[in-house]
């Protein structure tokens, strides 16, 4: 069973050590800095998602058909997208600093 593809696994690391470098790197307990870092982290992985979505495409020409078909590469962490990830890490982090939790 595949749960990861493309950069996936790659973006769930990146995100997960950076928060935890953030986080670390705040002195005593800043609940809604932390939060808005999280927020930040998840816009950079939701806009990292977005250019892979983008610009990892191949065109091809089916010469049957006679028609373009566009293949892209899938990058995602438990079936969903990275980009996706990222805006559920972005959202978190938003409600984390306005209800502050």
């Amino acid at each position: 069973m595949i749960v990861l593809g493309g950069w996936g696994a790659w973006g769930s690391l990146i995100t997960t050590s950076l928060t935890l470098a953030l986080i670390d790197w705040l002195p005593g307990d800043q609940g809604r800095v932390t939060s808005v870092l999280i927020a930040m982290v998840g816009a950079s992985l939701f806009t990292f998602g977005q250019f892979l979505h983008d610009h990892d495409v191949e065109e091809m020409f089916d010469p049957v058909e006679g028609t373009r078909v566009v293949v892209r590469n899938k990058h995602h962490f438990f079936w969903i997208p990275i980009r996706w990830w990222g805006a559920l890490l972005a959202a978190s982090g938003v409600a984390g600093a306005i209800f502050g939790v």
